[in-house]
């Protein structure tokens, strides 16, 4: 490899690494808001999401939207109806009220590609206790 060709893919990482950097702050710096509101709600757009215990002391859980679905509304109704390998309340001891309490921040990210990389990026950062 050339050393122009080394400077161009460094560029190239450094670009990418930066825009999902600027998406993870700005995912962050939202307000969480109580995840029984947000489903209830049902968002049909896709994009990635950060559920946070009650008390907003830390990220349990990252999780992003997946092509076929209708977008965030549906992953939270899912993590709060239960069942499956996502279900909160059962990471909880199985309180589904603390569950419909806990609080969720969430961005929009109409692309797949960007919500697997920023989805990803988050999770190594912030290690959520739930994800695995």
């Amino acid at each position: 490899m050339t050393a122009e060709k080394g400077e161009t893919m460094k560029h190239a990482v450094q670009t990418r690494l930066s825009k999902l950097l600027g998406l993870l702050v700005e995912l962050l710096d939202k307000p969480g808001e109580k995840i029984s509101d947000v489903a209830a709600q049902y968002p049909k757009f896709h994009g990635v999401y950060a559920i946070s215990d009650e008390e907003d002391s830390g990220v349990i859980y990252v999780g992003k939207s997946k092509p076929g679905t209708e977008g965030i509304g549906q992953c939270l109704r899912d993590h709060l109806r239960g069942g499956g390998d996502s279900d909160l309340g059962t990471w909880l001891g199985g309180d589904r009220g603390r569950a419909g309490r806990c609080l969720v921040r969430f961005i929009e990210a109409p692309d797949y590609i960007d919500r697997r990389n920023l989805e990803a990026l988050a999770i190594a950062v912030l290690s959520p206790k739930y994800n695995k």
